[in-house]
């Protein structure tokens, strides 16, 4: 075209000026991608029909960075990490689900550098991982490899240029300061601290932390990448989903090991359809993000198509291959193990763990985290509280439920049934450092019983140790007769099942194992609704065991041990749980199934066996629309 200037998918690409303003040279292929990016929208619509699909122009962009000849770091354009792409330009929100070694971190660690670059003033990009020493050994390690390798190809065309004369025209938009996990915003002469690329730790034990740095940031391209998302705090969601929506471009993208249904990222790739709408050979679905109501996209990669297993050879490096998946088949015991679920399946577990009380398959079964639809009378608001604190827990937790008489759709029977309507933690709002935490404590107990007209006789509270002198103090302000709960007390007279004639102390060691067992059962006959995700997480996380006839629910020491959390939010669930039983008479309507006499052998009669009734699928979505968790508290902390 003459005076430098070049025709791209049908659009004039003006020559690089001189510091006169006189034209040098074309611009080279790679500024051409990239002033496509920036503007493409905009290309788009002067242009019709011209242009890539935007992943398009993003890949070659990537290439000519990243896959060069004399790159050190290259950058593999496989399979997968082209499908990631594809639907992160298609989806503001997107969950990736998959096996060990199939790309995912890679590809966003690769994603997230490379939208920084095309337009680094108006861009703020956001890692989270559990731990900034982890992460450095993993997606972290990988966005500084990128960085680094970007670097150099900046410096190689800084140098084509300054042969021809130009110079100040092509630097690395960023400095690297890796003390801090930081990659801080750049323009050549001034550093723009609202600009770059951050690494933000997101455990769990950090939540107020990462909360905190991650509400504080906005920017008018914002993307955040959260590696792990299985095993961060649910405070990287909440923001992501309120806070972050605000600015005027926001993209989130999450890759994660399927561990739970209920954890962050479980909850993130929820079907809109609930999860009986998909199998274990889904591929892609449309997610619901609750309780925001906001909708997202799944991708999940599962090991035994990786693209090297289906080719039977070797072909990207980063990938999965047929001797790998034949070494994680042998090493994690085959499909009855939750390990291979998720590390070569790519998936949630149908089991869970063999020892747990509680199953994320029967809650989500019989609709135990779905609301009620419609009470036949109005029903007994009551409450249960466990001072955590004041002996070997944590948090100071209040639950308020609801218990009354509604009629299961798909039985027809009318039952008691026990809903959960919301879940406080207490000792977050401590305003007035000056007051005894204790005193505290009482006062928002009280007025929280106010706020919602609980009698005192329907307020029950753990007891336990410490929990004594705060149930003096409780007594003081608000009356007798709320229910004391010594969890290492003689187990109740009441029966816990109604298949079977033993009274608790019969069948429990003590209280707790009374209070944490017997919700399986009222589980199963579709008579607890509504429970939240953390409370979820907490229930299935509590193993027993049985000696000599009785139940021993796991010591909360060891369990705390194990999974470095306390269960306060399902102690205090169950202590209200255990008062609607013993209060309000809350039975299970479950029905053993018939027992037939087996044949007696000559010498000896054969035990007794049991014919157990089928159970109906998809009981979940008969009974109850799922609801989510508007109202939950799932990631709200306090009052």
């Amino acid at each position: 075209m003459g005076n430098g200037y070049i025709e791209r998918y049908g659009i004039r690409i003006p020559p690089i000026l001189d510091s006169r303003g006189k034209p040098v040279c074309e611009q080279p292929m790679w500024m051409v991608e990239r002033t496509v990016l920036r503007h493409y929208d905009e290309l788009s619509a002067k242009f019709p029909g011209k242009l890539l699909p935007r992943h398009e122009h993003f890949k070659k962009f990537c290439t000519y960075i990243w896959s060069r000849d004399t790159a050190r770091f290259p950058l593999e354009l496989n399979p997968n990490f082209c499908k990631i792409l594809e639907r992160h330009h298609e989806h503001q929100y997107l969950a990736i689900a998959g096996c060990a070694s199939s790309g995912k971190s890679e590809a966003v660690a690769a994603i997230g550098v490379a939208e920084y670059l095309v337009a680094p003033e108006l861009s703020k990009i956001l890692y989270t991982s559990t731990d900034a020493k982890s992460a450095k050994g993993k997606i972290w390690g990988s966005v500084v490899a990128l960085w680094l390798e970007a670097e150099r190809f900046y410096e190689e065309w800084e140098e084509k240029f300054k042969q021809i004369g130009i110079v100040g025209s092509c630097f690395i938009p960023g400095k690297l300061v890796a003390s801090e996990s930081l990659i801080r915003g750049w323009d050549g002469k001034d550093i723009n601290p609202k600009r770059g690329i951050e690494l933000i730790a997101a455990e769990v034990s950090k939540a107020k932390e990462a909360s905190d740095k991650l509400q504080g940031t906005k920017a008018e391209r914002l993307f955040l990448y959260a590696d792990e998302m299985a095993t961060i705090t649910p405070a990287v969601l909440t923001t992501a989903c309120s806070n972050f929506r605000m600015n005027p471009c926001f993209k989130m993208a999450a890759t994660f090991n399927p561990d739970s249904h209920f954890d962050p990222a479980g909850v993130m790739s929820c079907p809109t359809g609930g999860w009986s709408s998909i199998t274990a050979d889904s591929e892609e679905w449309e997610s619901t993000i609750a309780p925001f109501g906001i909708k997202g996209w799944v991708i999940r990669f599962d090991g035994m198509k990786s693209p090297n297993v289906l080719a039977g050879k070797k072909l990207w490096k980063g990938l999965l291959d047929l001797d790998q998946l034949n070494s994680f088949q042998s090493a994690l015991g085959g499909e009855k193990s939750k390990s291979f679920w998720q590390m070569v399946r790519g998936w949630w577990s149908p089991t869970g763990s063999l020892d747990s009380i509680y199953t994320e398959a029967e809650i989500l079964k019989y609709g135990a985290d779905a609301p009620v639809k419609n009470w036949l009378q109005p029903p007994t608001i009551v409450a249960g509280l466990d001072p955590a604190w004041t002996h070997s827990g944590d948090r100071a937790v209040l639950v308020i439920a609801k218990v009354g008489m509604t009629r299961n759709i798909y039985t027809g029977q009318d039952q008691k049934v026990f809903e959960r309507i919301e879940t406080l933690v207490l000792d977050e709002d401590v305003t007035e450092k000056k007051t005894d935490k204790s005193e505290w404590i009482v006062r928002l107990v009280k007025q929280k019983m106010e706020q919602y007209s609980i009698k005192t006789s329907n307020l029950g509270i753990d007891s336990t140790g410490g929990g004594a002198s705060f149930a003096s103090l409780l007594r003081r302000d608000i009356g007798d007769g709320f229910m004391d709960v010594i969890f290492n007390a003689t187990a109740s007279d009441e029966r816990y099942s109604s298949s079977d004639k033993r009274t608790g102390s019969e069948r429990f060691v003590n209280t707790m194992s009374e209070l944490w067992y017997v919700g399986r059962e009222l589980i199963r006959s579709g008579q607890i609704k509504n429970l939240d995700p953390d409370t979820i997480l907490e229930l299935c996380a509590r193993s027993y065991e049985e000696r000599a006839g009785k139940v021993i629910v796991e010591p909360k020491s060891k369990m705390k041990l194990r999974t470095k959390k306390s269960p306060d939010k399902a102690d205090a669930t169950l202590i209200c749980l255990h008062l609607a039983r013993l209060r309000h008479g809350l039975r299970s309507t479950e029905r053993a199934a018939p027992r037939h006499k087996a044949p007696t052998a000559p010498s000896d009669k054969l035990e007794q066996i049991w014919n157990p009734k089928p159970r109906r699928a998809n009981f979940h979505d008969l009974a109850e629309s799922v609801g989510g968790w508007v109202g939950a508290g799932w990631g709200d902390g306090g009052l």
